[in-house]
């Protein structure tokens, strides 16, 4: 990875952004760079740090940041600390938490080990970044922000935040955990200034969709659940790949940052509709024999 270099004096904001390497988190590492924000892009291997370090020669410094690793967080936080410091600017612009990843399965057969490394990574492990930038935000007695004010948490969520589905049991209660924490964070925040928004994407055409199994790879093959599974895929998996582009988020996220007076909660999803209001309006029980419906998920249908 190469050396270390200064935020230039014309920068027009500093930000930290996990999962910088790929989707979501590499869509706004180049939407941000473009408009003039200097990026801290957070990757896990050498070769994405030099893939996002190739998006400017000036405005953005791979850090090596699993967001999982005390010793790596901490060192990343002092790494920005210094950074700042050097060019004079009293606080960090914003932290922009994005990395997570997305596991599932049939609840009544999931791998406890899968169930905590998903709780871990998208709740434990976003809580820890924020506790090692807070102080950099002005999250502290007394802090110095300049005309800026004090800096920002921007969360990237889920539309699974707030509304379930089957099968992906594991990552809707990561979001709708970290839904709540960014709740209570908000709340505790104010006295400094320190504003939280959280940013929903729906269904978006990125990497993450490769990574599921298929019918074909699937762990739970045999299960009584299988036939389900399949509908789910063909249904979900395969129409996720027909998502919103990455950009649609960055450009969320570039609002997050720049509104005077941002919302705390953005949502961005193809058929805002039928994803989004519909599970909200819609009695909860009817829902359930909706999707049940779809998916196969009827009474006596896994006998």
């Amino acid at each position: 990875m190469s050396e270390a270099q200064a935020i230039p004096t014309d920068a027009k904001q500093v930000v930290v952004l996990t999962g910088a390497s790929t989707g979501i988190g590499f869509a706004s590492a180049r939407d941000l760079v473009s408009k003039g924000v200097y990026v801290f892009a957070g990757v896990r291997r050498p070769e994405d740090a030099e893939k996002v370090r190739a998006l400017s020669d000036t405005l953005i410094e791979p850090l090596m940041l699993d967001i999982c690793s005390d010793e790596q967080v901490s060192e990343a936080s002092r790494r920005v600390a210094e950074a700042l410091e050097e060019a004079d600017r009293p606080v960090l612009s914003a932290l922009i938490n994005n990395a997570g990843v997305a596991l599932g399965g049939p609840l009544l057969e999931v791998p406890m080990s899968l169930m905590q490394t998903q709780l871990e990574v998208n709740i434990t492990a976003q809580l820890r970044v924020v506790q090692a930038f807070a102080s950099l935000l002005g999250a502290r007695p007394n802090a110095t922000c300049g005309p800026s004010g004090p800096g920002r948490v921007i969360q990237v969520s889920s539309i699974s935040g707030t509304r379930a589905m089957p099968f992906v049991g594991p990552y809707t209660a990561s979001k709708f955990g970290v839904e709540g924490l960014c709740d209570s964070l908000r709340m505790e925040l104010l006295p400094f200034g320190v504003d939280v928004i959280v940013v929903q994407p729906g269904p978006i055409n990125t990497e993450i969709w490769d990574k599921a199994p298929t019918p074909e790879t699937s762990p739970y093959q045999g299960s009584p659940y299988e036939p389900a599974l399949r509908r789910f895929y063909k249904l979900f998996v395969e129409g996720g790949r027909k998502g919103l582009p990455p950009q649609a988020i960055a450009d969320v996220i570039y609002t997050a940052l720049t509104h005077p007076r941002p919302r705390t909660r953005y949502v961005k999803t193809p058929g805002y509709l039928t994803r989004y209001l519909l599970p909200k309006w819609m009695p909860a029980r009817r829902f359930d024999r909706l999707i049940g419906k779809l998916l196969g998920l009827t009474r006596g249908a896994l006998d």
